[in-house]
C-alpha cells in the first residue's frame, strides 16, 4: 500500500520512472541518463568569470564527494546526527522500501547490520534526543501510516513505546529544541493534514496546545538554528505550496514575515551547518523543480548564490556535517533517485 496522494499525486508511482539507469549519473560530469536518451541537466558548475557574470558571491558552496562507499540512490530517507557528531540515515524508497541503516562520518559512508531496526519505510523523521538516541518516528511502510518508534544508541535499533504519543502520519518533520528536546510538527494522515506540537523529553511525549500555530501541513522541513530556535519553513496543505516561516522557541510558535522570502515548496532540505546558519535548497513547486539555496541567519532568509549549485531534485535528506558544513545525499526527480553525496562549506 503506498500513501494517498495530494492534488499533485506523491505517490511512489507518480514520481519514478521505469527503465532509468541506476547509474545515476556519469560520475564526475553528472549526467543523469534515462531510457530513451533523456538527460537530466547536470549540475551548475560556473568558472569564476561566469559565476561573477551570474551574480554568484565568494564564500560557501556546494561540492560533490565520491566517498569509497555509499548507500543507494533514493527519495524520502531520513537524516540526523547522532551522539558522536556523524549523520545517521534510515531507509526511504528507490523501487520499493527500504529498511537499510548508513553513518556518515564526514569522508565515507558505511553500512550498519543491526540485530533489530524498524520496518523499511519512507517519509519518517529522526532527531537526536536529549538522551544521546536518535528518535525515529512514523513514516509510510508496506502496509499504512506508521505510529511506530524506534531509538537509535550508536550500535542498534530498539523499538520503544511511550504512552501518550503522536498519531500515525507521514512527511511530518522533527527537530530540536534549545534544551535538546525533540520537536515534533504536522504530516499526514487518512487523507488530512495536520498541525500539532510534540515534545519528546528523552523519556516522554507531551502535545503542545498553543495558538498561534503553523497551518496544517506535511513536506515542510524544521531545523535548529544557532540561537536553539527551530525554524519551520513551506510544506504542502489543502492551499496547495506553502512559504511561510514559523520559530518555535521552546514555548510557542512565533511567523516570521520578511520581504523576498524563499519561494513556496515542499520536499526541500533543511539542517544548520556548524556555524548554526540553517541552510535550505531544492524541493519542488508549481513551477517545477528547484535550484535555489538560501540561510537563515537568526533573523531572516538571505538567498545564496554558490559557484556550485546541487542537482534540482526533491525528497533529499540532510544534516550538519561532522567537518563543519552540512550533507546532503540522494532525492529525486522524474528520470532518477540520486545516490550523490554534496557538502555546503
Amino acid at each position: 500500500m503506498q500513501p494517498e496522494g495530494t492534488s499533485r499525486d506523491t505517490t511512489p508511482d507518480a514520481r519514478v520512472t521505469t527503465g532509468v539507469d541506476r547509474r545515476r549519473f556519469v560520475k564526475g560530469l553528472g549526467l543523469g541518463v534515462a531510457a530513451g536518451g533523456v538527460a537530466w541537466t547536470a549540475p551548475r558548475v560556473l568558472t569564476a568569470k561566469a559565476a561573477f557574470a551570474a551574480g554568484s558571491e565568494p564564500g560557501p558552496t556546494w561540492t560533490e564527494q565520491f566517498p569509497v562507499d555509499s548507500a543507494t540512490g533514493r527519495y524520502g530517507h531520513a537524516m540526523a546526527n547522532d551522539a558522536d557528531g556523524n549523520v545517521l540515515l534510515y531507509g526511504g524508497w528507490d523501487t520499493f522500501y527500504l529498511g537499510d541503516t548508513w553513518i556518515w562520518d564526514g569522508t565515507t559512508w558505511s553500512q550498519r547490520y543491526p540485530g533489530a531496526a524498524p520496518t523499511a519505510r519512507y517519509f519518517h523523521a529522526m532527531a537526536l534526543d536529549p538522551a544521546g538516541n536518535v528518535v525515529l518516528f512514523g513514516g509510510f511502510d508496506f502496509t499504512d501510516a506508521s505510529g511506530d518508534m524506534w531509538l537509535w544508541n550508536g550500535t542498534t535499533w530498539a523499538s520503544a513505546t511511550p504512552n501518550p504519543k503522536p498519531g500515525v502520519r507521514y512527511s511530518h518533520a522533527m527537530a530540536n529544541d534549545s534544551s535538546g528536546n525533540v520537536v515534533l510538527f504536522g504530516g499526514r494522515t487518512g487523507g488530512s493534514y495536520l498541525n500539532d506540537t510534540w515534545v519528546w523529553n528523552g523519556s516522554s511525549w507531551s502535545a503542545k496546545s498553543v495558538s498561534p500555530a503553523p497551518s496544517p501541513r506535511a513536506q515542510h522541513k524544521m531545523a535548529t538554528d544557532g540561537d536553539g530556535n527551530v525554524v519551520l519553513f513551506g510544506g504542502y496543505g489543502d492551499s496547495g505550496h506553502l512559504g511561510d516561516t514559523w520559530i518555535w522557541d521552546g514555548a510557542q510558535w512565533t511567523e516570521h514575515t520578511q520581504a523576498s522570502p524563499p519561494a513556496a515548496r515542499d520536499e526541500h532540505v533543511m539542517a544548520a551547518d556548524a556555524s548554526g546558519e540553517v541552510v535550505l535548497c531544492g524541493g519542488m513547486n508549481i513551477a517545477g523543480y528547484l535550484w535555489d539555496t538560501w540561510t537563515w541567519d537568526g533573523t531572516g532568509w538571505i538567498e545564496r548564490h554558490p559557484a556550485t549549485q546541487v542537482y534540482a531534485v526533491e525528497r533529499a535528506a540532510m544534516a550538519t556535517d561532522p567537518a563543519g558544513g552540512a550533507v546532503r545525499f540522494g532525492g529525486g526527480n522524474s528520470f532518477f533517485q540520486a545516490a550523490d553525496t554534496w557538502i555546503w562549506a
